[in-house]
């Protein structure tokens, strides 16, 4: 295994095991290093393990795969190792101040050895370095364990107390890094967009002897184009599509509401809503549907659009909150089920349906009372669209739940799918609550007017109660 050994950005000179690299070059799969203003780190899977050199001895942690346990996409110009001195009194002022991703503070003591001094106990050793392409700076050549040792035994000529210090240089990134809205300026699109940087800026890697390539970064971390074009939608795309989705559906409301007003029920005086419209069990289940599905919406889209803020205010940390949107997606997913197999039969669709569907209901412009069974056409298409969309979010629920590193598709179509399914609950909403008079008392206490079962459903066989 050789080694390598170029400058850091702290000072001192640095060196790691895992293949050749010269210090104006950046690559992925082995340790990279900048001193470059402006440099804009390569991205590797990284789980902070030690990985195995032939002789199955570890060494430096390196990138892994993205399926490897715990594997983040890390900037991966990180860590490196530095010759430091250390014959200094804690308390002399020598002690160099890094801060790290999680915003802690950390004093490393003694200083860096200047790299001037180990290129010159280097240069003391035949053959350790040399320059193959002329630009000045030393290259590097095979550099053995022998090599290494003999180095290390030159610079404690100087520098008796000389030990090497494996030192992380931390960046601004989102995610897993640093919170998005504190990346690079413009949240999650400063990589989750086309053409971004992080995904397809160009990385090298060795194709055969003597040969270098240039290949996009997404290739190097396993994506596939059409993946990494998918996630960059739902940042561009999905997020300001629900925003806007969210906000028709309210004006569209507002305006109905305006034009048409709600649909009004006569009730003869003294009459008692005695017909049972829901029993208990039903309005139990439908009220757990109505929990859970809140509680995912504001934990699901407060990971989309302010994870940290909201998560550390309500929830105290992500993981709280990514714990209780998985105990409410349980929730959901068994009141899904139950609401399928109370409410199918009666959601069949009848050729009595299609004059409904031909009036849109009334909705749009004045009809008379049009006939229907307990549920009309339109709530057997809401029905229908609510088991779909519920079935297509648990499997990709349950998917992301399950997987350290999931497929970008599934992550975008969670996030699409949640979005239309939210704005369609936001029109149930207004149908039920304000649209539709003496509807609402349905689903929460049970039973209805006669009145309101003869004007909405006059096909259907009700029960009434005594």
């Amino acid at each position: 295994m050789d080694w390598s050994i170029g400058e850091n950005k702290v000072g001192g000179a640095v060196v790691w095991k895992g293949g050749k690299m010269k210090p104006d070059e950046y690559a992925l799969g082995g340790f990279s290093f900048q001193d470059i203003e402006g440099f804009k780190p390569t991205y590797a899977w990284f789980n902070g393990k030690s990985r195995m050199d032939e002789d199955g001895r570890p060494y430096l942690p390196g990138p892994c795969d993205r399926t490897d346990p715990g594997a983040k996409i890390m900037p991966f110009n990180t860590p490196v190792v530095a010759w430091w001195d250390v014959g200094y009194e804690e308390d002399s002022g020598d002690s160099v101040k890094i801060t790290e991703e999680n915003r802690t503070t950390t004093y490393y003591h003694g200083k860096p050895i200047p790299t001037e001094d180990i290129v010159s106990a280097a240069n003391t050793i035949p053959n350790f370095t040399s320059d193959e392409n002329g630009n000045g700076m030393f290259d590097i050549g095979d550099i053995t364990d022998e090599k290494m040792s003999a180095l290390t035994e030159k610079i404690r000529e100087k520098y008796p107390h000389a030990v090497l210090r494996e030192i992380p240089i931390y960046f601004s990134l989102s995610h897993n890094v640093s919170p998005a809205e504190e990346a690079l300026g413009n949240s999650c699109t400063d990589c989750h967009a086309p053409g971004s940087h992080f995904f397809f800026g160009k990385t090298r890697v060795r194709i055969g002897e003597g040969a270098d390539a240039f290949i996009p970064m997404y290739a190097n971390l396993n994506y596939g184009l059409s993946e990494v074009n998918l996630h960059a939608i739902r940042e561009t795309f999905v997020k300001p599509f629900f925003l806007w989705l969210t906000l028709i559906i309210i004006g569209a409301s507002l305006i109905h509401f305006i034009a048409f007003g709600r649909k009004k029920v006569y009730v003869a005086e003294g009459e008692r809503p005695t017909v049972i419209r829901h029993g208990g069990f039903q309005r139990f289940i439908h009220l757990l549907n109505i929990i859970s599905f809140v509680m995912l919406t504001i934990t699901g889209f407060s990971r989309m659009f302010a994870p940290n803020f909201f998560a550390d205010w309500v929830f105290g940390g992500m993981d709280t909150m990514s714990n209780w949107h998985y105990i409410f997606g349980a929730v959901f997913t068994v009141s899904i089920v139950i609401t399928f197999i109370m409410w199918v039969k009666d959601s069949t669709f009848k050729k009595e349906d299609w004059k409904w569907l031909k009036s849109l209901g009334g909705y749009l412009w004045k009809t008379d009372d049009i006939p229907s069974h307990k549920f009309n056409a339109g709530q057997k298409i809401y029905f229908w669209l609510t088991v779909i969309f519920g079935l297509i979010m648990i499997i990709t629920g349950i998917t992301m739940a399950l997987m350290d590193n999931p497929w970008q598709f599934i992550h975008s179509t969670h996030a699409i799918v949640a979005s239309v399914f939210v704005a369609m609950v936001l029109g149930h909403l207004y149908l039920s609550l304000i649209a539709n008079e003496k509807t609402i008392r349905a689903i929460f206490i049970g039973t209805v007017y006669k009145s309101w079962a003869e004007k909405f459903h006059s096909l259907w066989r009700y029960e009434e109660k005594i």
